[in-house]
């Protein structure tokens, strides 16, 4: 038998006191305890630029720990994984990948990941313009980015 839903929202709350080093805000929607925000810092050397602030809702589903939260972008962002409503095409949030031995933590460590190393072949929309310039046109890619960045994202 594996761990009681409990102890995993008890974790969430942990992650308000020991977040991971990119992750400078994690707390619960009022008194829900089933919708949290989040804020994670942009990786260095990356169109999103260390210094900058993006935004996350984070949804807990109620058969929590067996199926993934759903998380989504509050910041704009010009990525090929995420669309222009904040969904984030991202394998261990996805269903058939989720095991309920992922924490909040693992998921905040691999949309961190997903913003170092964007992958233009698995983009969530196919045929997606972002995907294709990252692959074909980086450089256009990049300044894009940047531009996003700037206008959206808050230092």
């Amino acid at each position: 038998m594996g761990e009681k839903p409990e102890i995993r929202f008890l974790q969430l709350y942990d992650i308000q006191y020991n977040p991971p080093p990119y992750c400078i805000d994690f707390y619960p929607v009022g008194k829900n305890i089933r919708k949290w925000k989040a804020t994670i810092i942009g990786p260095q050397d990356n169109p999103s630029e260390n210094g900058n602030k993006f935004k996350l809702s984070i949804d807990i589903p109620s058969n929590f720990p067996k199926m993934p939260p759903k998380v989504t972008f509050d910041t704009k962002i010009y990525h090929p994984n995420i669309d222009s409503k904040g969904n984030i095409y991202l394998d261990i949030l996805n269903e058939q990948n989720w095991t309920r031995n992922y924490t909040m933590s693992d998921v905040l460590v691999a949309i961190y990941v997903l913003l170092t190393s964007p992958n233009p072949d698995d983009p969530l929309e196919p045929e997606s313009e972002i995907a294709l310039l990252f692959k074909n046109k980086h450089d256009i890619y990049t300044e894009n980015a940047k531009k996003w960045t700037d206008r959206y994202a808050k230092r």
